[in-house]
């Protein structure tokens, strides 16, 4: 059974492990540009949350809070997990955390990853800019939030 906690310094490795598996199997490199120096800084720095299955993680979320909301730098979740709901229950569980703390939550997404932007809507993220060229690859960044009504939608 999947279960969602917040990481613990014993977890990097296996996340690190994670994320160098996402970079060697994606199509585009883009979808998750994360070096493996880049996130173990981020683990160090921001507040990150896993989804675990029989002491494996499957997927993190890292996020930092600011007095505007939460901010997502980044989520991987392992290719053989995808379409089990563990990013939907990292996400449900951070929009609860947000939502008691009556914050939005953000984050940017690659305008061609189609996947996750509709994972993102499920959830009821809207677009909020657009960043054209942003990526390596000549690809946009699409910045969403929850909830819309911090946007301004």
């Amino acid at each position: 059974m999947l279960q969602v906690r917040p990481s613990r310094p014993l977890d990097y490795q296996q996340v690190l492990a994670l994320a160098a598996e996402l970079r060697a199997q994606l199509e585009n490199p883009a979808h998750f540009n994360w070096s493996p120096e880049a996130l173990a800084s981020e683990l160090a720095e921001a507040t990150t949350w896993v989804a675990v299955e029989r002491a494996s993680i499957v997927s993190f979320v890292c996020y930092r809070s600011s007095f505007e909301g939460l901010e997502i730098s980044v989520l991987g979740t392992a290719l053989g997990f995808r379409r089990q709901g563990a990013q939907s229950q990292l996400l449900q569980s951070l929009q609860a955390h947000a939502a008691q703390s009556q914050k939005s939550v953000r984050l940017e997404v690659h305008a061609q990853n189609i996947g996750a932007r509709k994972l993102y809507e499920k959830y009821g993220f809207k677009e909020l800019r657009r960043r054209r060229s942003y990526y390596s690859d000549g690809g946009d960044a699409l910045e969403l939030i929850w909830p819309a009504h911090k946007a301004g939608c």
